[in-house]
């Protein structure tokens, strides 16, 4: 997704919309200090942190903080090794990216694991650490049921419970994962009285959710036309948004950004037959950044 995309998904969306979803991390009670989150500023995916190849990974959403980066990712399947060498990598293109260098969070919504922290041993002296966050202990079938009660009596819909509807899919329900989504989005289309960057900021987390996870194409563009016309974004957006990924990921500077992150894999130790594998560059050529 390229910036200015990113720029659109979530350009309604305000620091208490982002801490909101923050605060319902912390309710999971895993492992995270929680003055680690304390800011005065929040942005959504910022511009400056930069991506390569979308085939390596594509992060969902990048919360920053005064003195954190918080990555969200969306998963309904058990995070493997291979999915903790894609995280690694998109962490040191964060780490790169940033001349700060703030301590980078990748945190992990998923269907498929309970919560839990879950680590990676890189080497003996660097450990990848990934919360990963269930939210099965919510009934979203009870939360879209009191949501549509409140539409039906124009009662006002609050912050969290907005953001708490758009994870719906994430909760326990009687309904498959893309029914449920199906579901989430009818009932955020028929949202009329909520506050307007709350409600564009859980269009835009669902957007992401159906983007993602519905697999007939069809369903998937109805489904997001819905979202984008309440957003206002381009109907073509997930299709435009991996075609510039691509074009960006084989030109030539990319490959000199590749160089980069290349090196800074190399400094933490990591063999060259992986990074080459993430990186597409060849074993030679990291010889020659090694040297």
């Amino acid at each position: 997704m390229s910036s200015k995309e990113e720029d659109k998904l979530f350009k309604y969306a305000t620091k208490e919309d982002g801490f909101a979803l923050i605060n319902l991390i912390n309710k999971q009670n895993l492992n995270i200090k929680e003055n680690n989150f304390k800011s005065e500023n929040l942005t959504f995916n910022p511009t400056e942190l930069i991506e390569l190849d979308p085939k390596i990974y594509k992060s969902d959403m990048i919360m920053e903080l005064d003195n954190i980066i918080i990555i969200t990712e969306f998963q309904s399947t058990i995070v493997k090794e291979f999915d903790e060498k894609r995280y690694r990598l998109y962490t040191a293109i964060v780490d790169y990216a940033k001349k700060n260098k703030k301590p980078i969070l990748l945190i992990v919504f998923s269907t498929a694991e309970k919560t839990k922290i879950k680590k990676y041993n890189l080497n003996k002296d660097c450990v990848f650490t990934i919360p990963i966050i269930s939210l099965k202990d919510f009934n979203g079938d009870e939360i879209i049921n009191n949501i549509e009660y409140k539409i039906r009596n124009n009662i006002k819909i609050t912050r969290q419970e907005l953001i708490h509807l758009s994870l719906t899919p994430f909760m326990s329900s009687k309904n498959p994962l893309e029914k449920q989504i199906e579901k989430t989005v009818q009932t955020l289309d028929k949202i009329k009285n909520s506050t307007t960057s709350t409600k564009n900021f859980a269009f835009g987390i669902e957007f992401l959710i159906v983007d993602k996870f519905i697999k007939e194409t069809s369903k998937r563009k109805r489904l997001r036309n819905i979202l984008s016309d309440n957003m206002r974004l381009m109907e073509e957006y997930g299709q435009e948004r991996y075609e510039e990924g691509l074009e960006k990921g084989y030109n030539e500077g990319a490959k000199n950004e590749k160089r980069k992150i290349a090196k800074t894999l190399l400094t933490k130790h990591m063999p060259l037959e992986e990074i080459a594998t993430l990186t597409k560059l060849s074993i030679n050529e990291l010889n020659q950044l090694k040297k």
